[in-house]
Order: structure tokens, then sequence, then C-alpha cells
């Protein structure tokens, strides 16, 4: 019973999703400390919680998800660029959706949760194919 439990969550996406949701309650966390209770602008607040979760994100992403573990100087720095890239659109997209769901109904938790899911599905397939192209072209 405890091999198959831990194989399971051993399964890449069993991680993928569980990392996910722990990023999103790390974002939600940072998020509510900084617009409820330090009273920040919702965008500021947003950008405090979006890139503190990503850094954990990209971090567990690529060492214990994928488990990418090569860490070369040249390496780390084009996936860095290249996830900079994918984080920069993410961040886009998710204050567009903050803003849109702040101007209908007041709040910006749902639209916080609706881009990182929404981009939690996208994320996966192109973190995993970022994440060996970038590392077979390389090394």
């Amino acid at each position: 019973m405890l091999t198959k439990l831990i194989k399971f969550f051993n399964q890449k996406l069993v991680k993928f999703l569980f990392f996910g949701g722990l990023t999103i309650l790390i974002y939600m966390l940072v998020l509510v400390f900084f617009e409820e209770l330090i009273q920040l602008n919702y965008n500021i607040s947003v950008s405090f919680a979006y890139f503190t979760s990503m850094l954990f994100n990209f971090l567990v992403n690529k060492f214990i998800v994928f488990e990418y573990k090569k860490s070369s100087a040249k390496l780390v720095h084009i996936q860095t660029i290249e996830f900079s890239c994918i984080i920069l659109l993410n961040y886009l997209i998710t204050l567009l959706f903050v803003n849109i769901t702040k101007h209908f109904t007041g709040e910006v938790y749902s639209g916080s949760l609706l881009a990182a899911f929404t981009q939690t599905i996208i994320a996966y397939f192109i973190y995993d194919k970022l994440l060996k192209k970038i590392e077979n072209h390389f090394l």
C-alpha cells in the first residue's frame, strides 16, 4: 500500500499538480497579507504574490517535478531568460484577470484563482518541453 502511494506521488503530473496547488496557496497567502493586512494597492499586492509564488514554482518544477538537476551557469542563465518570458506573459494575464474581476465584483481573489488555474494547465506542457529543449540544446 505504501509503495503504491509513493509510486503515485512520484508521477510527474501528480507532483506538478501538488506543487501547483502549493504555489497557489503561497500566492493567496502573500496576496491576503499585502492586500488585507498591509493594505497595499491591489495591483502591487498581486505583483508581490505573483513573483513570490513564481520563484517557488520555478524551483520546485525544475528540481523536484521535472527533476532537471543539471545547473551549469549557462543552462541556468538560458532557463532563467526563457522562464522570465513565460512568467512575464503569465503576469500580464494575471493582472488582466484580476482587474476584470475587480471591476465587476470589487474583489481580486477570484480573478487571481482563475488566472492561476488557467496558467497551471498550460504551464505543465510548456515547462516540460522547454526544460528538455534547453537542456538538450545547451548540454
